[in-house]
């Protein structure tokens, strides 16, 4: 959840993203410090999350769907 939260800040706000992956690995690393998740958890976790949130990037992209609304489109 963290990773996919994290690329999806970068897809909206570019210069966040060098903030916003060093918090999930270290909210990552501290699942694995906690014994919560074994580092495989993690690495399958981070891979799905980035995967399904570009994916839903290109679905966006190639239906022009828009996330931002105006008071003209209202």
């Amino acid at each position: 959840t963290v990773f996919a939260l994290a690329t999806a800040f970068t897809i909206l706000f570019p210069r966040a993203g060098f903030l916003a992956f060093p918090a999930a690995a270290a909210i990552a690393a501290s699942r694995v410090i906690l014994t919560s998740h074994f580092v495989s958890d993690i690495i399958a976790g981070a891979v799905l999350g980035i995967i399904c949130t570009l994916a839903l990037k290109h679905y966006f992209d190639r239906f022009r769907i828009s996330l931002s609304t105006s008071a003209k489109e209202l």
